[in-house]
């Protein structure tokens, strides 16, 4: 059975501490050359998640584009990833567009939103936009959209009449 690796195996294949994976993951840019190469090799051969994502903030971008970023993980890393790059967005002033299928995890990550039908962009705007009509329109699926502690939240979903299980 395999698991997920984690900073701790990346330090100790790297040979440096937890504080400087970190560090490295965190602000590629500071960090020495010889430390980065170490670090990101040792992430690279664990397949740790960040090596991406550092190896891309290492070229000072104005975009990141992610697929499904949070795709494969469970609940507590969806929320950290998530977390994660509103963090980079805000302190680095990069912009971050988003494929996301999980439109309650869409209004957490985002602040602007496109829905596309047939290939073209249908509906965009702010959280304003995703309305349960909206929701029809596109998926053909009838929620209700609720609020809670001021956050939208989709439930529920009939198709035809028929529950829809996610």
């Amino acid at each position: 059975m395999r698991t997920e690796a984690t900073i701790y195996d990346v330090s100790r294949l790297s040979g440096v501490s937890t504080a400087t994976v970190s560090r490295t993951f965190s602000a590629p840019e500071q960090g020495r050359e010889a430390t980065r190469k170490k670090v990101f090799e040792a992430a690279e051969a664990l397949r740790y998640y960040p090596n991406a994502i550092a190896r891309a903030m290492a070229q000072e971008p104005k975009l990141m584009v992610f697929d499904e970023p949070t795709g494969n993980l469970d609940i507590s890393n969806e929320h950290l990833i998530i977390q994660e790059a509103k963090k980079l967005a805000r302190e680095k002033n990069i912009s971050i567009l988003s494929s996301l299928h999980d439109l309650n995890q869409a209004m957490e990550f985002g602040d602007k939103f496109f829905f596309l039908k047939d290939g073209v962009v249908k509906y965009a705007g702010g959280q304003e936009i995703i309305t349960e009509d909206v929701i029809y329109d596109i998926f053909g699926i009838h929620v209700k959209i609720v609020e809670i502690d001021h956050h939208k939240l989709i439930v529920g979903g009939h198709i035809h009449g028929h529950l829809h299980e996610h």
